[in-house]
């Protein structure tokens, strides 16, 4: 998805703000709000201080991350081109306003579509009147069935915000078998059971191998003989008791 965006620069630094967000788990004003005194290279963390140009509030989700070794090429160049103290700054070195998170959005629904990230794709006939179009998951080459005019295929990107970039941090590292409470702390969460409710998107399929693992017990418990109820050697009703030894050995 990132090779989707276009080549990063001071004028165009999409790819190095959704790196950010997705490698660090940060929300996009926190990414904006970055100084270049934020990143400590010698441990490799961000302090994140900033939303947009307001600071965050002592109590509130101010936070130091960790840098990635896959993240620390886009800062390392973000911060060559920069002019002045900020990390992702405008051309001409003031910070961004709010609304540039619109054109991140539509940079990353681009990027998307280039990687093949879809809901589906939009088949509309090329010929003028015609008037036929249909949505389909998979692309192919094809004719419309009204005209027999060859389609025009257009890729339908997944709705995303600039937000979700942030979820898909958190749900990537769960994925991976992260515990809840370092992804929590990594989004500056004050609760374990706000990153579970609100960020966790794993299903039943991505820790059955930890369940598997925790519960095998090795060959001896495959091997083990079937177990098999008491007995009743005195003729006496269905519900009678067995001998105690019988339960012990369950």
């Amino acid at each position: 998805m990132l090779a989707g965006f276009p080549e990063p620069s001071l004028e165009a630094p999409w790819r190095w703000i959704a790196a950010t967000c997705i490698y660090a788990g940060l929300r996009p004003g926190e990414a904006l709000g970055l100084r270049k005194e934020d990143l400590d290279t010698r441990s490799w963390t961000l302090a994140v201080r900033h939303s947009w140009t307001v600071p965050l509030p002592k109590d509130g989700d101010a936070r130091d991350v960790p840098v990635v070794t896959e993240l620390r090429p886009y800062l390392l160049a973000a911060m060559k081109e920069s002019r002045g103290a900020l990390m992702f700054p405008r051309p001409d070195g003031a910070p961004h306003a709010p609304e540039t998170r619109w054109l991140l959005v539509a940079h990353l629904r681009r990027a998307l579509k280039r990687a093949g990230v879809v809901e589906g794709y939009r088949f509309i006939c090329r010929r003028k009147g015609c008037g036929y179009e249909e949505t389909r998951q998979a692309a192919s080459d094809d004719r419309c069935p009204k005209c027999h005019m060859r389609l025009w295929v257009s890729p339908v990107p997944r709705k995303l915000r600039a937000y979700d970039l942030r979820h898909s941090h958190a749900t990537l590292l769960r994925k991976a078998g992260v515990d809840l409470g370092v992804v929590q702390r990594a989004l500056g969460h004050s609760s374990p059971e706000i990153t579970a409710a609100v960020y966790d998107h794993t299903d039943v399929d991505d820790f059955r191998e930890d369940l598997e693992r925790a519960l095998s017990f090795g060959s001896a418990q495959v091997n083990a003989p079937a177990m098999q109820a008491p007995k009743n050697t005195k003729g006496e009703g269905r519900d009678a008791p067995g001998n105690p030894n019988d339960i012990a050995a369950l």
